[in-house]
């Protein structure tokens, strides 16, 4: 005799379907005596999870106590000519970009596969000739032996009199395969989900954009990217190590470093451009990060720079 299928026993699958998207599959249906359609639903899900979780190699795996680094950024500063001035790399993926022994004074197209350098030349005329500041997009950059990666890319302007400069922030998530095998299956190894990735990403895309603006609630990016506030305080972290807002106020005052470091703006002039209605305001802000006025930073490095 067959059972009766009632809306709480459909909840009750589509409670544990649901957990498996998000990533957990430690999860299995609990099997029953029933010959039905359901119970083959069932085991075809257990099989199919099981199978998910033996090619973990797929996911995105984070794991603090083993240090495995998953995020690899690079930052370049480049002059109105679109020439890189300086750069700097986070994580061992950049070390393989073409030409990284003589990157100062290189154009920064000749970094990128050739599908990718019209689309700079058009995106960034575009970004010169209008009063936008900020430009998102994803670029092929082309590494040794003739690997191209599409990285999320995001270009900041900063204009000041006749000069202008461009900071780029490229950033992707490094999974190389033979770390993850290495890993140990216990409680301390999570994953992160294809989905959750690009979630993550965008958020740092809206984060990089929005510099100049007081750090979004974590309520508002949920609204915006249709998640709850648990998945954007948690999954953020621990991807990121910092929350929205830490990261936020991270690179903010990144920002701020290289707009101090990088041009003759007066100081009240860089906290009007970052969104600091008051100069006071943006000087405690700094201080809080920096452990120092913004004053005492520009003349540290001024004096370094005698």
């Amino acid at each position: 005799m067959g059972r009766e299928i009632t809306g709480a026993l459909l909840q009750s699958v589509f409670n544990m379907l649901y957990e498996t998207a998000k990533g957990n599959f430690k999860v299995q249906f609990k099997r029953t005596e029933f010959r039905d359609e359901l119970e083959s639903i069932i085991a075809i899900a257990n099989l199919n999870i099981q199978r998910i979780n033996q090619n973990r190699d797929q996911f995105l795996w984070i794991n603090r106590h083993n240090e495995v680094v998953i995020i690899s950024t690079a930052m370049f500063i480049l002059d109105e000519q679109l020439k890189i001035l300086d750069y700097k790399f986070q994580g061992d993926v950049f070390q393989a970009i073409k030409h990284l022994e003589h990157l100062e004074g290189e154009l920064f197209e000749s970094l990128l596969a050739m599908d990718s350098q019209d689309e700079w030349r058009n995106k960034i005329q575009d970004l010169i000739s209008n009063e936008e500041r900020f430009l998102s997009l994803v670029l092929a950059f082309e590494f040794h032996d003739g690997l191209v990666l599409k990285l999320s890319t995001e270009i900041i302007k900063i204009s000041h009199n006749i000069d202008t400069r461009f900071t780029i922030y490229a950033s992707m998530l490094d999974t190389q395969k033979d770390e993850f095998y290495n890993l140990r299956m216990n409680d301390s190894v999570q994953t992160i989900s294809i989905w959750d990735q690009e979630l993550f990403l965008k958020i740092e895309a809206d984060i990089l954009q929005h510099l100049n603006e007081p750090s979004r609630k974590n309520y508002e990016l949920a609204l915006i990217y249709g998640t709850n506030e648990h998945k954007i305080k948690t999954g953020f972290k621990k991807v990121y190590g910092l929350t929205p807002t830490q990261y936020h106020k991270k690179q903010r005052i990144k920002h701020c470093k290289i707009l101090i470091d990088n041009t003759d703006l007066s100081l009240k002039a860089i906290a009007l451009k970052m969104g600091f209605k008051t100069y006071p305001k943006f000087s405690r802000y700094f201080k809080s990060e920096v452990k120092m006025t913004p004053k005492a930073y520009r003349e540290r490095g001024e004096n370094h720079a005698i």
